[in-house]
């Protein structure tokens, strides 16, 4: 039977190495803790650098009656917050290439509002969290001033975000692309352009690429004209005008098909003679009988 003192001694050592535990799962959280304070200075040490620049510039430069009047450009939608994180749907949200090109817009829209590549840097790291910032954080590490431009920081992430096989899929798609009935032309043609611009054919190539492209019909108009298409634009506009022709005469022709359905659908109402009560032939020859066999009123003998 155990003392109480062994029973003290046991419950202390059992306390020891749950103490040793719980240390050894808060030291990589401490760690953690303390990279995202140092970031969270780092970035701003960043927007107060931007800030003073910003002012510096103010106060070097004479403000004139048409600079007093200046206006920024008109606000462009922030793009979501980029964490680099799977979803419950298997994929990634949001997805890595729509992010950056979203990135590019803003700052290119908004240019008059990051005067400096520090405020552009700034920027990009507001839009990262989750596992995206922490790689970020890795390259700040030792230099926390690593990142100089907004594009290094886009260019660090699509080391491992970037699709390896985005360019071997986007070859397929051009290949397999081909615009269908449903599909208007302008539609067709931003979709066209999108993966040629990524693919980086010649043009030559995309013009004729563009005629085995559309609708069979389409093709046969270009076929038996005698029009040179030089241009890539030249040959896309002559086939909005004809895809819109085209689908105009088939819409027109629809229209008039159903109202030919419907003419044929309606009664058509009966007058005159085709209303003439019918005449029961047997009960007028029976009455007819019977009047023949009757005697005379006049020549009646009672």
């Amino acid at each position: 039977m155990l003392h109480e003192a062994d029973l003290a001694q046991i419950w202390l050592q059992e306390a020891k190495k749950e103490n040793t535990r719980l240390k050894a799962e808060l030291i990589p959280l401490c760690g953690k803790l303390e990279v995202k304070d140092k970031r969270i200075a780092q970035l701003d040490e960043l927007l107060m650098l931007a800030e003073q620049q910003v002012q510096q510039r103010y106060e070097t430069t004479p403000l004139s009656s048409a600079s007093l009047i200046t206006k920024r450009s008109a606000k462009f939608p922030d793009p979501p917050v980029f964490t680099g994180e799977i979803t419950d749907r298997k994929e990634m949200s949001p997805k890595f290439e729509p992010w950056v090109l979203h990135v590019h817009d803003k700052l290119q829209m908004n240019q008059d509002h990051f005067k400096t590549d520090a405020a552009k840097t700034a920027y990009v790291f507001t839009y990262l969290s989750g596992n995206a910032m922490d790689h970020i954080n890795s390259y700040c590490a030792g230099d926390s001033n690593h990142f100089k431009t907004s594009d290094s920081v886009l260019n660090a992430l699509q080391e491992i975000y970037d699709d390896p096989n985005r360019r071997e899929n986007a070859r397929i798609s051009f290949r397999e692309l081909r615009q269908d009935t449903k599909t208007p032309f302008p539609q067709f043609f931003s979709k066209f352009i999108r993966l040629a611009q990524y693919l980086q054919f010649p043009e030559i190539v995309l013009i004729e690429d563009l005629k085995e492209k559309v609708l069979p019909r389409m093709q046969k108009v270009l076929s038996e004209s005698s029009e040179d298409f030089t241009t890539l634009t030249k040959l896309k506009d002559r086939l909005i005008c004809l895809d819109s022709q085209q689908r105009n005469y088939f819409a027109s022709r629809q229209k008039a098909n159903i109202k030919t359905e419907t003419t044929k659908k309606t009664p058509i109402s009966k007058t005159g003679s085709q209303f003439k009560p019918k005449v029961n032939t047997t009960l007028v020859q029976e009455v007819n009988t019977t009047k023949s066999t009757e005697v005379p009123r006049s020549t009646y003998i009672p």
